[in-house]
């Protein structure tokens, strides 16, 4: 049964296992955290001052925000890179946005300019390839390529994604959020290309605002579990999908999900994985025999009953 593309929970939920046992990532030289901690604080700072209203404090932390996380890609170039590039990016759309709404509420309360006759200039014929009564530079070539919109930067990102280029979908979807900050389709493609780099704690941080924006969507719970997934914390992951299901009893993606997190949660829940799959299939997830050798991998025989014999 063909499903319509969300966000490849399916494959995102394996990646996020795969990485689930790897071994630890080197420690984070303590100064480099504590400097990552003042720019996040920054940074949500800049978020509560947006949201009360208060565009000029919000500009402030903004920008604050950005210095602090310029100055740790200067100083550790190889320190988390794609977290720390993103969020100074967000924090420059997200200030760039303040100015322009301060710049056209000045432009509203200006008074208007003292209006003066035109100088009176000599007919000149058309240029060829202009269009008459346009002014020259406001005249469209005609061989121009169309400007890049969200109808054409969002499909594809999603090609590229479906074909694996995770990184060439990213770049292209950070345009469309240069181009439409608040889009919530443009923010969730990015979460879930991040999670398709294993970057999932940058994310979280797209994919917990979401939430809050919309707590009851099955894709971004559903996105928010792999996620968490993949920073090895199952339990939560679980949780997720659980409220995904609460929201939507119905989804396959969703029961399928929860059975393969559930063979990795400590202990292994593979009773309860299995409801889930079986569940997933009658709603139209196509099997997996991958999912059947977990399940009998989860599965331990109970001991045997020890009899004294005389």
């Amino acid at each position: 049964m063909q499903r319509a593309f969300t966000c490849s929970i399916f494959a995102l939920a394996m990646l996020a296992a795969a990485h689930l046992f790897a071994a630890d990532a080197p420690r984070k030289p303590e100064p480099t955290i504590a400097r990552f901690d003042v720019a996040h604080q920054f940074l949500r700072s800049g978020d509560e001052a947006r949201d009360k209203g208060d565009t000029t404090t919000a500009i402030f932390f903004y920008d604050e925000a950005v210095k602090e996380y310029d100055a740790l890609m200067a100083a550790f170039p190889d320190w988390e890179p794609a977290v720390t590039s993103f969020r100074s990016s967000y924090c420059r759309d997200e200030r760039q946005k303040l100015k322009n709404k301060l710049a056209a509420r000045a432009a509203a309360t200006a008074p208007p300019p003292a209006r003066t006759p035109p100088a009176a200039t000599a007919a000149t014929p058309p240029s060829a390839g202009v269009s008459p009564g346009l002014p020259l530079d406001t005249a469209t070539p005609t061989n121009a390529a169309p400007a890049p919109t969200l109808a054409i930067l969002l499909p594809k990102a999603r090609d590229l994604m479906r074909q694996g280029k995770s990184t060439e979908a990213r770049d292209v979807l950070m345009q469309a959020i240069r181009l439409e900050p608040d889009d919530m389709t443009a923010r969730f493609l990015v979460a879930t290309v991040q999670c398709q780099l294993g970057n999932y704690e940058d994310a979280l941080f797209v994919l917990e605002t979401l939430n809050e924006e919309r707590p009851n969507d099955v894709a971004t719970l559903l996105a928010l579990s792999a996620a968490f997934l993949g920073i090895g914390q199952p339990d939560r992951a679980a949780g997720f999908v659980r409220q995904a299901l609460q929201v939507d009893p119905d989804s396959a993606e969703a029961h399928y999900n929860l059975a393969r997190v559930l063979l990795v949660t400590k202990p292994p829940q593979p009773t309860e994985a299995e409801i889930h799959y079986e569940r997933a299939i009658e709603l139209g997830a196509a099997p997996d025999s991958d999912f059947k050798r977990l399940l009998a991998d989860a599965v331990v025989p109970a001991p045997a009953a020890v009899t004294n014999t005389p």
